[in-house]
């Protein structure tokens, strides 16, 4: 049956004999999928809950036969409390009767993290999600998860995980750790594929004359963001046919896809001023999105920034040191919408939560709001150019509802690549069309980044960075005058 299968495995134990094992799977994903690929699925599938959905199914399988029962999980781990409809739920998953193991994803964390404490059914010393032994093995093939199970067959035949030793291995070099050793016989295996690849991704498809960095995308406009944005909206009439011509003025959001975070000091964007490649292109727009057109109000143009803006702690006036981005945001979440300029107030409190609730005490963040120089009203209406992800509610952001999205079914990065074939990039494709708000001298905060940051001293200069050195997992800080 669709997520769900028994497979059926011999295996031998320690006295040589042999055993036929049957083991439950079961694949389990967030029941936001059907919201953010809407346009996809619509009409086609239904999604439930993931901890709900494995109460029905689990007995299921082991009603079939299934000795063990593994969940493939792609779903991440929060120690709030379980609700219906959580994203990532992990820890709540590991509470359903009858699952041995699970198989952890979706938030590109790592589990188990030697150095972490434990926290309420979060145990990583054990390796294991309220006792059930459990891996996530981090993002785009960061590390290998293994999980070994000792099993014991109990008098009546039933078998038990008796031990378990949980490890999420290294695969790319670390601040402190070189990169794994290449497995020839892999390497000849896929080597015909890898080298097609590689002929493929190195192909031009346009040329800069500036770096293309994305060190600084949480405190200043974004070249990566902003080319991103542009190709949207330069494509928007070409690829939405149902889009009505309106006379609404269109705007574009975009957001730095590589900023840290999760991911490690090293998930960052660069490209060199000289030919822009297939492989570039990937890398400045990662995921395969869509193209999407989003009908919207002036007051929720100014609720989108709001949610953007609540990526940053609130700043205290006169205080140095402060912490800038909550780390509970992934850079993705911070969009930016050209075409519209504006500043951040951070000494005002967040309006949003990283779920995208909003906070009883949140506060304006966005000030001096303005379309071409006048202040936004609140009533007039526009047309934003984004990728389905956004549109459909994905991040901490709204969903204004199916009949306000116009689709397509042509990747950004296909768009991307047309684009930059148009023109040659120069400063001139960067917009200033966002800034924080001055506060008091003597008020900073601290701002990671990538170490790479460093081979842009002019950058550092211009923003009056003072580097502080790296942090334990390799990020380069510095303390920014705010």
């Amino acid at each position: 049956l669709p997520g769900r299968i028994i497979l059926k495995r011999t295996v031998t134990d320690s006295a040589g004999r042999r055993h036929r094992l049957r083991i439950g799977v079961i694949g389990l994903l967030p029941p936001q999928i059907t919201t953010w690929d809407q346009f996809h699925l619509s009409g086609r599938l239904l999604s439930r809950d993931i901890v709900e959905a494995a109460r029905a199914h689990v007995p299921r399988l082991r009603a079939g036969g299934a000795d063990l029962v593994i969940a493939l999980a792609h779903t991440g781990i929060e120690s709030d409390e379980w609700v219906s409809g959580m994203e990532n739920a992990a820890l709540a998953l590991a509470g359903v009767p009858g699952i041995d193991a699970i198989l952890a994803g979706h938030s590109h964390e790592v589990f188990p993290v030697t150095e972490t404490e434990r926290a309420r059914g979060i145990d990583h010393a054990a390796g294991c999600l309220a006792g059930v032994p459990t891996v996530m093995a981090g993002q785009r093939g960061s590390h290998l998860g293994v999980l070994d199970l000792c099993l014991q067959r109990q008098k009546d035949g039933r078998w038990i995980v008796q031990a378990h030793k949980s490890e999420a291995r290294p695969v790319s070099a670390g601040p402190k750790r070189p990169p794994v050793d290449t497995d020839p016989t892999v390497s000849a295996l896929v080597a015909p594929a890898h080298n097609a690849t590689l002929n493929l991704t190195h192909k031009t498809v346009g040329r800069t004359q500036i770096a293309l960095h994305s060190y600084l995308a949480q405190i200043q406009p974004d070249a990566t963001s902003q080319i991103a944005a542009a190709a949207q909206s330069w494509a928007l009439h070409d690829e939405i046919s149902d889009l009505p011509d309106t006379g609404q003025p269109i705007l574009s959001a975009s957001a730095p896809f590589k900023g840290g975070g999760r991911a490690g000091p090293s998930h960052y964007t660069e490209v060199s001023p000289g030919p822009i490649s297939v492989r570039n292109v990937a890398d400045l727009y990662p995921f395969p999105n869509t193209l999407c057109a989003v009908h919207l109000t002036g007051a929720e143009l100014e609720d989108w920034l709001e949610r953007a803006a609540s990526c940053f702690h609130r700043i205290v006036p006169g205080r140095r040191g402060q912490p800038l981005w909550n780390p509970a945001f992934p850079s993705h979440a911070f969009d930016t919408i050209t075409g519209l300029c504006y500043e951040i107030n951070l000494t005002e409190p967040p309006r949003y939560d990283p779920r995208g609730q909003r906070r009883p005490a949140g506060g304006k963040r966005i000030v001096n709001l303005t379309l071409d120089g006048n202040p936004l009203d609140p009533t007039d209406r526009f047309v934003v150019a984004t990728n389905n992800y956004r549109a459909f509610g994905g991040g901490p952001y709204a969903h204004p509802g199916p009949a306000r999205v116009s689709v397509s079914h042509t990747l950004v990065q296909e768009l991307m690549a047309r684009y930059l074939a148009t023109r040659t990039i120069s400063n001139a494709d960067v917009k200033p069309n966002w800034r924080f708000v001055k506060l008091p001298v003597g008020t900073t905060a601290i701002f990671e980044s990538g170490p790479g940051l460093r081979r842009f001293p002019e950058d550092i200069r211009r923003f009056g960075l003072r580097d502080l050195g790296d942090t334990d997992q390799g990020f380069a800080r510095f303390e920014l005058p705010l």
